[in-house]
Parts: structure tokens; C-alpha cells; sequence
């Protein structure tokens, strides 16, 4: 019988000019962010490879030697990912590149001084957010779900089926029930044929198939995006069996979408300032001054002896020296990492705060198993943390087969003595990105999203099927 009714639901919605304005307009929108996807692709890959250093740089500074090496600023950026195709809306806001430098990290390496992302944008257009598949599904897709659901049980109390079906002894929750699974049909057929479009087009103009570069985070997605519809289409029911004139349900239920999918996701933006305050860049500035200072005072004196000439180099302790000096960069490192991790709890905190709408737990959970967003630039940070030492640990081994070196590694430039003999450039460690792709600790990372999304979901179906068995259909 629920197949029946099932089947019967689609064939009045395929038929309606409704469900055909519908799919035509998701198709369209799929193609237009596929297109703007295409072109920002493409701008990201000519970014990113004028920004990687030339071959002959490279061989310039390993002809130098190590102590050219330790000293050299090295930039490292994100490669272009295709996967930003499923969530890239904050991925704008976080800086593309940073510079490393195995002697001491700076400010500009951890803030990104080369940010190339930022030559071709606007700042004032960090407010909005990309057209990727979130804002389509979150935004376009869950206003098509209440569009198809609004009326679906107050127009069938208008014309009298509704009545007639309880009379046929059928359970109410059985006739809920087919409504929501029609309604769901329809929206997946209308994300299928958008997705295909998307994917013929990316393949056409990128020669990639996302589907097939990114099975598993595509499959998630899917299952995601129909997840979070799923909350619209129940309350849609709910307020279909709460308004006896579908007029009144519609308009009370784009009150609420405007306020879900539009309003609360920059409610997080717009407490973290007041309710996660962060030091000011004067305060950090001051702050950080006065911590250099007190570790260059506690550096031997006799360094400043040699750098000034009023102690030979056969006088000092040269590991004494190392090591203050790495206590004393280390201290640097330690402050511009604190102040970095500063910003990212604050943008933590406006999350946790947008977490409560489901648009917001929605693009969370995207985002992490796409591998975008915070939680991967967390990782290109630490990652870039990682080549310093790696690189640091490269210079130390190599200088070490140099019998003519001094092997100080201080991070001074006035002190340091490596090995000034010719290194193979193909022996120099490269920056390996973080995997693009998700892994068991995204996954668990992105569950209580999800767990949110379905707590949504059995609460509106209490609703509206306790609404729709007490409603009176006549």
C-alpha cells in the first residue's frame, strides 16, 4: 500500500509545474557554481605554480651550500584540490601559503606575508561565501524541499483526497510517511541530474573526474546533503498539518528557512568577538617585544664578545651558545604559534556557536570530510611546522659529513658556521601537503555534526506525525 502511495505522490509531483520549475532551476544552479568552480580552479593552479620556486633558484641556493640552505626562506602553499568543490566557502578566509625558514620561524612565515590567494580578491568580499555544493544545497536545494512539501498535506484536506484515503482504513503515519519518501525522490533525482551535469562539465573543462578522484567523500556528501534536506522536507509536513491554508504554512515556514539557512550561520561571527575576545596586534606586538628581550639577555655574553671582536672563536662554548639560542627562537616559535592558535579558537568558537542550525553542523561536516575549511588548514600549518624540522634535521645530518665545517647552527646570522660546499638539489627535502582526501579522524571529527543532523530529523518527524494524527481533516 505505501508503494501505492508512494508512486501515486511522485506522478502528481512530476507532473506539476511546480517540480519542473524546480529541477530546471537546480540544474541551472549546478551548472553556474560548476562554471565558477572551473574558473576559480583554474586561476588557483596559475597562482600556485608561479608561486613555487624555479628550478634554477633552488639550484642557486644549494650551490651556496648549507649554511645558504639554513638561512633561505622557503614558501610552501596548499596545492589546488578539487575537493574544494564540495565545501570551499571558508576556504577563502585562511591564508593559501606560508613561508618556512629552517633557522628561525618569523612572523610573516606563520601569517602568511606571500599569501598569493589574496592577489586576485577583493577583502572586502570575505563576507560572502563561495557558490560551492554546501551553499547549493544548504541555501538553493533546502528552499526547493519546502517549496515541493509546503502544502502536501493541506492541499490534499482542501480537495477532499485526504479524507478519503483515512476513510480506506490507511494509518496516518503510513500516509506521512509516503509524502516525505516521494518528496526525497524527487529532490535526489534533481541532485543526481545537477551532479552529473557538474561532473561532465568539471571533466570537460578540468579534464578531472571528481567522482572518481574522491569516491568516498562524494558518496558522504550525497548522503550528507539528503540528510539535511530531510529536516526541511519534515518540517514542511509539520507545518502542512499544523495550517489548515497553505499560504499561511508557507509563509510561516520561510520565516524559519530565512532564519536557518541565511541568518544563524553568522551568528557564531558575530558572538565570537564579544564571547572568545583574542589580543589585540598591539598587545601581541608588546607582548612578544619584551619576551625577545628577556632571551637575549639570558644569550652568553660571550657571543656578543666574538660578534664584537673582544673574544676569539677558540674561546667559546659553541654548544652553550647553540643551545641558548635555540631556547631563545624557540621562544619566538612559541609565541606566534599561541597567537595563532588564539585565532583559530576564536573561529572555533563562532562555529561551535553556528552549530546549532543545521545549515551550520551541515557545512561543518562537509567540510572536514572534504578535507577543506579550518580543520585542513590546521593541518597545512602543522604540516609546514614539520618540514622546518625536517629541513632543520636535513641541514644537521649533511653539514655533520663536512670535516671542514664548524657545525654552528645558530640560528644568527653573524654566528652561523655550516658547510659552505655544493649540495645536490635533489637531495633537499620537499613540503608534502596534507592528503586531500578523508581519513578515519575526520570521520570522527565530523560525528557529532552528524548526530546533530539526525537528532533534527527524529525530532521534526515526532512533530509533524503527532501534528498530522491529531489534525482534523475535515
Amino acid at each position: 500500500m505505501i508503494r501505492q502511495l508512494i508512486l501515486k505522490e511522485i506522478k502528481e509531483s512530476l507532473l506539476s509545474v511546480r517540480f519542473v520549475g524546480a529541477l530546471v532551476f537546480t540544474i541551472i544552479i549546478y551548472i553556474c557554481g560548476s562554471l565558477i568552480f572551473c574558473k576559480k580552479y583554474d586561476t588557483q593552479v596559475d597562482d600556485y605554480r608561479s608561486f613555487q620556486p624555479k628550478d634554477g633558484d633552488v639550484v642557486k641556493v644549494a650551490g651556496r651550500g648549507l649554511q645558504a640552505i639554513y638561512q633561505q626562506r622557503f614558501p610552501v602553499a596548499k596545492e589546488p584540490r578539487l575537493s574544494l568543490f564540495f565545501a570551499s566557502g571558508n576556504e577563502t578566509r585562511y591564508p593559501r601559503s606560508v613561508e618556512i625558514s629552517p633557522s628561525v620561524m618569523g612572523r610573516a612565515g606563520l601569517f602568511s606575508a606571500s599569501d598569493f590567494s589574496r592577489q586576485r580578491q577583493n577583502y572586502l568580499l570575505d563576507r560572502y561565501q563561495d557558490f560551492d555544493m554546501v551553499f547549493i544545497v544548504g541555501v538553493v536545494l533546502s528552499f526547493l524541499a519546502i517549496v515541493l512539501a509546503f502544502d502536501a498535506i493541506s492541499r490534499d484536506r482542501e480537495q477532499g483526497t485526504l479524507r478519503q484515503q483515512l476513510s480506506n482504513a490507511i494509518p496516518r503515519a503510513r500516509i506521512l510517511l509516503a509524502k516525505y519518501i516521494a518528496i526525497l525522490v524527487l529532490l535526489v533525482a534533481s541532485v543526481v541530474l545537477g551532479s552529473l551535469c557538474s561532473i561532465i562539465l568539471i571533466q570537460a573543462l578540468l579534464g578531472n573526474n571528481v567522482v572518481l578522484m574522491f569516491p568516498a567523500e562524494s558518496a558522504i556528501n550525497v548522503v550528507l546533503g539528503m540528510l539535511y534536506l530531510s529536516i526541511f522536507i519534515w518540517l514542511a509536513l509539520w507545518f502542512s498539518a499544523i495550517f489548515s491554508k497553505p499560504a499561511t504554512g508557507l509563509a510561516v515556514m520561510l520565516l524559519l528557512w530565512t532564519f536557518i539557512a541565511i541568518l544563524s550561520p553568522f551568528v557564531g561571527g558575530m558572538l565570537a568577538p564579544r564571547f572568545h575576545p583574542i589580543e589585540s596586534e598591539e598587545d601581541f606586538a608588546r607582548r612578544f617585544q619584551m619576551a625577545i628581550q628577556q632571551s637575549i639577555l639570558k644569550l652568553p655574553q660571550y657571543a656578543n664578545d666574538v660578534m664584537q671582536g673582544k673574544k676569539k672563536e677558540e674561546e667559546v662554548d659553541w654548544n652553550v651558545v647553540e643551545r641558548e639560542f635555540d631556547e631563545a627562537g624557540q621562544v619566538m616559535v612559541n609565541y606566534y604559534m599561541g597567537h595563532l592558535n588564539e585565532l583559530f579558537g576564536q573561529v572555533e568558537f563562532a562555529e561551535s556557536m553556528s552549530f546549532f542550525s543545521p545549515y551550520g553542523a551541515y557545512r561543518q561536516a562537509v567540510e572536514r570530510l572534504s578535507n577543506t575549511g579550518l580543520s585542513y588548514h590546521k593541518k597545512f600549518i602543522d604540516a609546514a611546522m614539520q618540514y622546518r624540522l625536517t629541513l632543520k634535521n636535513f641541514i644537521r645530518a649533511e653539514d655533520l659529513r663536512d670535516p671542514d665545517s664548524k657545525h654552528r647552527m645558530i640560528w644568527f646570522p653573524m654566528l652561523t658556521a655550516l658547510s659552505k660546499k655544493p649540495v645536490d638539489p635533489k637531495i633537499i627535502p620537499m613540503f608534502t601537503p596534507p592528503s586531500p582526501h578523508v581519513s578515519i579522524d575526520d570521520v570522527q571529527a565530523s560525528l557529532p555534526s552528524i548526530v546533530y543532523l539526525l537528532f533534527l530529523n527524529v525530532v521534526f518527524f515526532f512533530l509533524a506525525l503527532g501534528t498530522f494524527v491529531r489534525a482534523d481533516v475535515r
